[in-house]
This record gives C-alpha cells, sequence and structure tokens, in this order.
C-alpha cells in the first residue's frame, strides 16, 4: 500500500508518497493546480502503481481549492481521506518537525495517513452543499445588513431624534422612501403631508396616513437636531438606505432560492417531515440540512449537540475545578443562529417546546440559557425525525423532558 499525502495552497499543491514502511518513494513534489498539474499528478501516481487500490491520497479540508483537487481525483476512482487540519497539526508536533513548509506538511499528511489514525471530515453531497452556500451566504447578508441598520439607526438619531419616536420600524419600504427624500429634521422641515402620503401611495396596501404625516412635519420643525452638517449626513443616510435595500432584495433572492430548493422534493421528504414541528420554517430547515448533511454520521443525538457547539467546554486539572464552564462553540455559528431563532419561534407556536422553555426557565435559567436548551431539544427532534424517517409526533418525544 502507499500513502500520497497533498498539501494545497493558494496557487500550486505538493506531493509526498510513503510506503507501508514509511520509507518515502516519492520525493516531495509542487505542481500548480491546474488542469497540466492535475494531470501530472495523475501521471505520479500511474507511475507508482496501475492499481489504483493500492494508493491512498490524503489532503486538508482547507484553502479554496481542495475540492477541485478532490473531485478530480474522486473521477479518477482513488481512495481519497479528507484530514482535519487540527489532527494533521496535532500529528505534525509528535512527529518534533520544526519546519512548516507546504512540502513537509504533505509528508506529515502522508504519515498521518499511514498511521491509519487519521479522521476523515465530512464531504457532503451535492444537495446539501448547495443549502449550506445558500444559508451561510444569506446569514453573512442578515449580519451585514444588521450592522448597516444599528449604523443607520445611530445617524438617525442625531440627524431626526423624534422619529424613531413616531415610526416604530424606520426600515419598513414605505419609511426609507420617505427618508431618501428627507433624511433629516432640516429636510422634512420643507416637505408637505401630501407630498409624504403621495410617495406612501406608491406602495400597493400601504396605509400610511396624512395624520401621521403632519406629525413628522411638526416633529422635524421642533427638532432638536443643531442642522450640523446636514447635507453631508443626509447623503450618508441614503447610501446608507441605499445599502439595506440591495441587501434586501439579495437575501429576498437566496430564500427563493432555497425555497425552489425544498419544494423540487417529491413528497414525503424529509425536509417535509421537519416543517411538520411547529415553529420551525424553511429556513431552520435549510440551515439545519445544509450544515448538518446526513445525520447517519452521527451515532446519537448527544454528538450531533457536540458537533453544533452547544456543549460545555470544561478543563479541569487536580484540584482546580471549572465552576461555570462555558459552551464551546466550535461549531457553525449559522447554524447554531438558525436553531436559536427556531427556538424563539417555538416557544410561541409549539406547546412542547414552550412548555420546556418554562420548566427551565423555573429551574432558575436564564432566558438566553431557556432558548438554547429549546434549541438543542429542537436539534434532537430533527435528528430523530431524519433518522428514523418518522413524522412529529410530540407525544413520543417529549415522553422524558
Amino acid at each position: 500500500m502507499y500513502y500520497a499525502g497533498i498539501d494545497i495552497s493558494k496557487r500550486s499543491l505538493s506531493v509526498s508518497v510513503l510506503d507501508d514502511a514509511g520509507e518515502m518513494i516519492r520525493s516531495p513534489v509542487s505542481l500548480p493546480v491546474n488542469s497540466k498539474g492535475l494531470s501530472r499528478l495523475a501521471d505520479i501516481f500511474t507511475r507508482i502503481s496501475k492499481n489504483k487500490n493500492e494508493i491512498q491520497v490524503g489532503m486538508e479540508a482547507t484553502g479554496n481549492l481542495w475540492e477541485n483537487v478532490y473531485s478530480f481525483l474522486e473521477e479518477k476512482e482513488y481512495t481519497q481521506a479528507l484530514i482535519n487540519p487540527h489532527q494533521s497539526k496535532k500529528f505534525h508536533e509528535l512527529a518534533r518537525r520544526k519546519a512548516k513548509t507546504d512540502k513537509v506538511d504533505s509528508v506529515v499528511i502522508a504519515g498521518l495517513l499511514r498511521s491509519g489514525e487519521t479522521i476523515g471530515s465530512y464531504v457532503p453531497e451535492d444537495d446539501f452543499q448547495a443549502l449550506r452556500e445558500l444559508v451561510r451566504l444569506r446569514h453573512s447578508l442578515q449580519k451585514t445588513k444588521k450592522n448597516y441598520q444599528r449604523r443607520a439607526s445611530s445617524l438617525l438619531g442625531v440627524i431626526f431624534p423624534e422619529y424613531a419616536q413616531l415610526v416604530k420600524n424606520p426600515f419598513r419600504e414605505v419609511s426609507c422612501m420617505i427618508l431618501a427624500k428627507y433624511p433629516t429634521a432640516i429636510h422634512m422641515r420643507e416637505a408637505k403631508s401630501s407630498d409624504l402620503v403621495k410617495i406612501s401611495r406608491k406602495i400597493q396596501g400601504n396605509n400610511y396616513s396624512g395624520e401621521l404625516a403632519s406629525k413628522l412635519i411638526k416633529a422635524a420643525k421642533e427638532s432638536i437636531y443643531s442642522g450640523k452638517a446636514y447635507r453631508v449626513r443626509g447623503m450618508n443616510l441614503r447610501i446608507l438606505l441605499e445599502e439595506i435595500k440591495s441587501l434586501k432584495e439579495k437575501i429576498e433572492r437566496i430564500d427563493k432560492e432555497i425555497d425552489d430548493i425544498l419544494s423540487s422534493k417529491e413528497p414525503p421528504s424529509p425536509e417535509g417531515r421537519l416543517l411538520e414541528i411547529p415553529g420551525v420554517g424553511p429556513k431552520t430547515v435549510a440551515a439545519f440540512r445544509g450544515e448538518v448533511g446526513d445525520v447517519n454520521r452521527f451515532s446519537s443525538g448527544t454528538e450531533l449537540i457536540g458537533f453544533i457547539g452547544w456543549h460545555p467546554k470544561i478543563s479541569e486539572s487536580g484540584e482546580k475545578k471549572s465552576r461555570h464552564p462555558k459552551m464551546s462553540k466550535k461549531g457553525s455559528p449559522t447554524l447554531r443562529a438558525a436553531l436559536y431563532m427556531a427556538s424563539v419561534s417555538c416557544i410561541k407556536h409549539n406547546r412542547e417546546l414552550r412548555s420546556l422553555y418554562l420548566k427551565k426557565i423555573s429551574q432558575g435559567k436564564e432566558a438566553k440559557q431557556a432558548l438554547v436548551c429549546v434549541g438543542k431539544k429542537l436539534a434532537c427532534i430533527m435528528y430523530s425525525m431524519l433518522k428514523n424517517g418518522s413524522s412529529y409526533d410530540p407525544q413520543r418525544v417529549f415522553v422524558q423532558t
């Protein structure tokens, strides 16, 4: 058996090959990550052995190019292991190799593969990968949108502090249109009630009243805003509102794509069953399926919770004890955020999970801690439903709470 270790950088890869005895039969060589480089890589393996079953290939799941290299060798029908970078780092330290270069790393990966102690990383199927890409981008865009909203709210609190007292959500479509034209109290003073109502009527079904328009204009005339730099500050608010609108549109496109993927599967689909849980929507299902993938790779719900990162980080030595261990949070922040928000929805729409939430509150937990408990329970429910192919049955899953 031969063991090939591949270390991939931004533009190139290094490959080393060891035999069963740990002897290097192929000195580390660097190849470009392009069609010619991958062809040379295949030629190297062919010269070592024409029997593809005699060659095991290992690489780290790091960088941007590993997926293309992995797919190329998969098409060539080589046996591969996607190695966790943390494990190869520890093996590198154990081997006491002081130098750290791409070529040295390829030798370390080959040695780790030969040891038989490799813990492979998960390579999701296409559907799971598509959902993962969508939910991660959506999560990133949502964070950016909220950041812009915070900045816009802070700025609005200076240039028109009375606005938030009259308009509960300044980022609704009509409000944004009005602020785009009259961003500061100085601008709003020049407006007429009919102008604001005319803007609002561009949105079908809007019930923006002339009374509210009059109140806004009156508040602008009585505003405490000093008027300093009102033109530039008004321009800044307009730009922030444009960015918020653009991000909303992008998120809506992602939501539609997620809905299309979930609805394209013939019923009864696993995703359709998960939607039977009161309080769980398509975005939660997409995040769970995209980040978790095939649930059969987990032996239990407890192992899944560890993967998510909702488990205590305990560090004890001798008489030193962890009095208040914190959450590890080593898993996917996208999945944790989705489950947390789903927990908020569940305590409103799901009787059983609301009971669990109230039980944890009565035991002395804070609201956020109780919501995490609900999120962990929800993850275990979804895991069980997918693993057993069953529908949502509250009497079964809440026998013990």
